[in-house]
């Protein structure tokens, strides 16, 4: 009952936002969750509701099971948008993370050819941005942690392995107390290190720096 009253203010011209927005949102709480419902909520939330909004709509079809990828590139687009407005380097880290989990959740619904490539260039500049953020607020624990989700997640690339022999020198220089992190940090240079080592393109600079890394960590310095 709830969807069939905001789909007819949703399709009623003349019907004032506020109450079509009050009837989505009643209709969300009371429990519905169609595709069609969330379909229609956020084409009217693009002319009606601020970007903060539209967020909270994706965020929430995602929540219920919208496997489609297309919610994943939502969100991502309406990111996009308010990250130049945010000053806070802190928020402006929150929601990158929170994009960059959800975007790559959305991995295995996409299958390959297009999509996947669309995604990787995504993911690729979603997370470049985020370890800027980080970097200038100096957030190496946040940033070790995103750089093996991103490792955790299949990202081989000569990025993501970069700043992982970074993140585990900075955490061994600053003798940052989290052993479950630095064995962490181990494992997945180790993983890189047996990866690379089968790659007809060895990466010699990278493999030369994992494994002086790996040494180091042996060793406690």
């Amino acid at each position: 009952m709830y969807y069939l009253s905001a789909s007819i203010e949703f399709s009623d011209p003349d019907a004032e936002p506020k109450i079509v927005s009050h009837a989505f949102q009643q209709a969300y709480i009371k429990g519905q969750r169609k595709q069609q419902f969330f379909e229609q909520w956020y084409d009217f939330s693009l002319k009606n509701e601020s970007n903060a909004t539209v967020l909270d709509i994706c965020r929430n079809a995602i929540k219920s099971g919208m496997n489609d990828f297309r919610w994943a590139d939502r969100y991502i687009e309406v990111t996009d948008k308010i990250i130049p407005t945010i000053t806070n380097s802190r928020k402006k880290k929150e929601h990158l993370i929170e994009a960059y989990k959800i975007l790559i959740s959305s991995k295995n619904s996409r299958g390959y050819g297009i999509n996947r490539d669309v995604f990787k260039a995504k993911s690729q500049k979603l997370l470049e941005g985020l370890i800027l953020v980080l970097d200038a607020i100096q957030d190496i624990k946040e940033k070790a942690k995103i750089i093996l989700f991103a490792f955790d997640n299949g990202d081989m690339g000569s990025f993501t392995l970069t700043n992982l022999i970074e993140v585990s020198k900075a955490i061994r220089e600053r003798n940052v107390n989290d052993d479950l992190l630095s064995e962490k940090i181990f494992n997945a240079m180790t993983s890189a290190t047996e990866y690379l080592m089968q790659q007809e393109s060895k990466r010699t600079n990278i493999l030369e720096g994992l494994n002086e890394e790996l040494i180091k960590h042996a060793k406690g310095r």
